[in-house]
């Protein structure tokens, strides 16, 4: 079975301004795109939080679902490229804010907590990414 949104024709930079949009509904402030080579790969926000003012990066990984597109025979040839991946990993990404703000809103779950893996620890990484590299260092 394929991933998750693999068929959408949303245009990826639609998807981006509804996450943004999301995020500022529920208080975030300075929310940017973050940007390598070209290209939105995430976005940044900052929000007040119970511990304070916090700076979160939310990634898009859209080689991985490239990859995931282009493993699944059901998929097709118009639907492996690295545009339409682009369009699928920004849904994906979407759903799972909308999903999580769900959970927060919900009282199931607190901001800090669901976006913990996500906060800039040093302005330049997230916790998640400190985390693994002292791990792979052991």
């Amino acid at each position: 079975m394929p991933i998750a949104n693999y068929s959408t024709d949303v245009p990826a930079v639609r998807t981006i301004g509804q996450i943004a949009g999301m995020l500022v509904t529920h208080g975030a402030s300075n929310v940017t795109q973050h940007i390598a080579d070209g290209q939105v790969i995430g976005i940044e926000f900052g929000i007040d939080t119970e511990f304070g003012w916090r700076p979160y990066r939310l990634p898009v990984r859209i080689e991985g679902v490239h990859l995931a597109l282009n493993r699944d025979p059901a998929v097709s040839p118009r639907q492996r490229t690295e545009a339409h991946a682009a369009r699928v990993a920004w849904r994906i990404a979407h759903d799972w804010l909308r999903i999580n703000l769900a959970l927060i809103d919900a009282g199931m779950a607190s901001l800090p907590e669901v976006m913990f893996p996500y906060t800039l620890v040093n302005g330049q990484q997230t916790a998640f990414e400190l985390y693994a590299k002292k791990e792979l260092e052991k």
